[in-house]
């Protein structure tokens, strides 16, 4: 129930509000939805005895504070939100932007002129599982129409200053399946260093059975880091969708040897001189109950299973590039985001 919650509260549905019998879903997820609010009045009845709230339940408030006049919520306070810059806007929620549509219609109702300035790349959207969508970044001008002016303006940035050439282009293979992008080319700046490479697919591979090999290839590769003087300050980042199994692969490595293990989502925003992912980005089973509140909230012009489809090729797009000059990938067989690569 509160998984489910968290995850229709982001959306920008209120669970209180929704009209269950309007939502195309079968009969036995109607009545799990209907479970779903009994539950969460009693749950929220429970919070603020304790004088607590969950963080959705706070943007809610505060929507609602805004739409509603709350004389509490004054021009001097509110004044700091006229100008804002928002990072990693391809993370963003329905919710959220619910949240900033109020502020601007309050922020404009006292006279004050508002921007809203969005720095993101839908292309490593990967939080679609919580109610994120890239689609929200790519429709902007429809969310938060320029006034009188058009279009906002876009400035596309295009270098890649991380990656070599032929991992930029690996990764840039496995987004051709993916239905709801921006197209866009990117230019690197690094040069290849001798022995760098893009993505190699090291198949077939079974972790019980090639546990020896992937540690000694992880040792190899913090040979090779060392040998072209690499500047990085993590020689191999190792990567995977479950924590269970980096833990697996690390217990037999030298603790001294220069490598980091994350899952690909704690690994955003890193980088090592080698990549080196296990694991496939599958595509999860379909889910008709997030399909039918995708299609009740309105924002969205695609279907879960489409969108968590397109977010699994994000995924493995996000983790071929945290490598600079060489990624490995060790798969079963070539499938899911690694089928273009094979």
């Amino acid at each position: 129930f509160y998984g489910q919650a968290g995850f229709i509260e982001s959306i920008g549905i209120r669970i209180e509000q929704m009209t269950v019998a309007a939502l195309a879903c079968s009969p036995a997820e109607r009545t799990f939805l209907l479970a779903l609010q009994a539950f969460w009045k009693a749950f929220d009845q429970q919070l603020s005895q304790q004088g607590l709230m969950t963080f959705n339940g706070a943007f809610q408030q505060l929507t609602q504070r805004l739409d509603g006049g709350d004389g509490r919520l004054d021009a001097s306070m509110l004044q700091g939100f006229s100008h804002l810059l928002i990072d990693e806007f391809q993370d963003i929620s329905p919710q959220i932007v619910q949240w900033l549509q109020a502020l601007h219609r309050r922020l404009a109702g006292m006279g004050n002129a508002v921007s809203l300035m969005a720095i993101g790349d839908d292309w490593q959207s990967i939080y679609g599982w919580r109610g994120s969508s890239p689609e929200l970044f790519m429709a902007f001008d429809r969310h938060f129409p320029s006034k009188g002016k058009g279009k906002s303006a876009m400035l596309m940035l295009q270098a890649n200053y991380r990656s070599i050439e032929p991992v930029i282009r690996d990764a840039e293979s496995i987004l051709a399946g993916v239905a709801f992008k921006q197209d866009k080319v990117t230019a690197p700046i690094r040069n290849a260093p001798e022995g760098g490479h893009g993505v190699k697919l090291m198949t077939p591979f079974d972790l019980a059975r090639d546990m020896g090999e992937l540690q000694r290839m992880i040792a190899a590769q913090c040979d090779y880091a060392r040998d072209i003087g690499s500047r990085e300050r993590t020689a191999v980042l190792l990567l995977g969708r479950r924590n269970d199994t980096l833990k697996d692969i690390q217990a037999g490595l030298d603790r001294k040897l220069p490598i980091k293990a994350f899952t690909i989502h704690r690994a955003k925003g890193l980088q090592a001189e080698v990549a080196i992912i296990v694991d496939d980005c599958l595509p999860p089973t379909p889910h008709p109950l997030r399909n039918a509140l995708y299609a009740y909230c309105g924002f969205f012009a695609n279907s879960y299973d489409q969108a968590m489809a397109d977010e699994n090729l994000r995924l493995g797009y996000v983790a071929v590039t945290r490598g600079v000059s060489r990624v490995l990938w060790f798969v079963r067989k070539p499938q899911g985001a690694t089928r273009s690569l094979g």
